[in-house]
């Protein structure tokens, strides 16, 4: 290694520490300086997109993650993450595209699996989601955001059985996971389980004090049940969460009716 790619490499090396920790302008900084010798350096362009995207400057970061694909097109992480930048532009079958090329130059990468299961459940495409966030579980069943939004695009499908079997297995990996708990309440909900459906939710919100959505899909369980008081008082602490919550108010008042 001649000493100009050495001094490169451990640049990038220090940049990627700044990065990981956090510290996006002295990585920024450092990202820049190496482009400035080299205009060709695709990780530098590539990690330079990542930042713009945490950055939330999409365009910026599209721009430069496909000058890093032009120069270097093998690399699967670099069509992954220009998926989940499409994403952001709400542009999904450009997504879906950059999310397969990802899958064929590395048929094992199970994030890209799952990130195009997200923009296929984006599009609607709620059958092939399941296929591809199976996909992801099967290559790594510890996958909690996988099996998490599968539940989301089963409960969709009305596959409130299965739905719930993934809540449960996000769960287990990942036990302090509110949102999970609350939308297992809601299959359970429509599975007619009541009672569990009202333990999914307490335990939502005793992980998150703040989840007004769980108290008011709480509140109207416990309306079903006929638990009118209880109900009003689940709909109240939503509304004091969320002021403009409009369904919670409107449930609200089907409960004073039936008051």
């Amino acid at each position: 290694m001649n000493t100009l790619a050495a001094k490169t490499k451990a640049k990038l090396k220090q940049a990627v520490s700044f990065h990981q920790k956090g510290d996006l302008g002295r990585a920024k900084a450092i990202y820049e300086d190496i482009l400035k010798i080299e205009p060709k350096h695709f990780d530098s362009l590539h990690l330079l997109g990542v930042l713009a995207y945490q950055n939330e400057n999409y365009e910026q970061a599209v721009d430069l993650i496909n000058s890093a694909i032009e120069i270097y097109p093998k690399n699967p992480m670099f069509h992954s993450n220009r998926g989940l930048v499409l994403q952001e532009l709400k542009q999904f079958d450009f997504a879906i595209e950059s999310y397969n090329k990802a899958i064929e130059l590395r048929p094992d990468f199970a994030e890209a699996y799952s990130n195009r299961g997200n923009a296929q459940k984006d599009l609607k495409q709620l059958n092939a989601a399941v296929e591809s966030y199976n996909k992801a579980i099967e290559l790594d069943p510890n996958f909690v955001d996988a099996n998490y939004n599968c539940g989301l695009a089963l409960q969709q499908l009305k596959n409130f059985d299965e739905a719930v079997d993934r809540y449960n297995k996000a769960i287990e990996l990942q036990p302090d996971f509110a949102e999970a708990y609350s939308n297992r309440g809601n299959a359970q909900k429509d599975l007619k389980e009541l009672e569990s459906a009202i333990e999914s939710y307490n335990k939502a919100i005793e992980l998150q004090p703040d989840f007004a959505d769980a108290y008011s899909d709480r509140g109207n369980v416990l309306r079903e049940l006929q638990q009118f008081d209880n109900a009003l008082t689940s709909y109240d602490k939503a509304i004091e969460l969320q002021p403009d919550f409009a369904d919670a108010y409107s449930n609200r008042g089907n409960v004073l009716r039936e008051l």
